[in-house]
C-alpha cells in the first residue's frame, strides 16, 4: 500500500477533488465513494463502494464498505463472486 502522503497525491483522487481551503489549510479527498451515474440510492438497481484509509493505520489499511442491490438475483451472486477482484482493481487504480 502506498504511503499516506502518496495516497493524497494520487492523480486519481486529485483529479476528482476540488481544492478547498479550510482553516487556512489546503484540503484533499480522504474517502472515495463510487456510485452508478444517473441513479439514486432508492432505486432497486444500485451500488455504492466506499474506500478510505483507516484512521488509526492510514499507511497500511483501507476501510471498505460495499452496498450492492439488484432485482436480478444472478447479478447479485455474480457481483458477490467477483467482489474481491473488483475491489482490488479499484485499489490498484488509487495506488497508481
Amino acid at each position: 500500500m502506498k504511503r499516506y502522503e502518496e495516497f493524497h497525491e494520487s492523480k486519481f483522487l486529485y483529479n476528482y477533488s476540488k481544492e478547498i481551503e479550510i482553516l487556512g489549510e489546503a484540503t484533499s479527498g480522504f474517502t472515495l465513494k463510487l456510485v452508478p451515474q444517473l441513479r439514486t440510492p432508492n432505486q432497486s438497481e444500485w451500488f455504492e463502494i466506499m474506500i478510505e484509509p483507516d484512521v488509526v493505520k492510514p499507511t497500511s489499511i483501507y476501510r471498505i464498505s460495499v452496498v450492492y442491490r439488484s432485482k436480478d438475483k444472478s447479478k447479485v451472486e455474480k457481483f458477490t463472486q467477483d467482489m474481491m477482484q473488483i475491489l482490488m482493481g479499484i485499489i490498484d487504480i488509487i495506488e497508481r
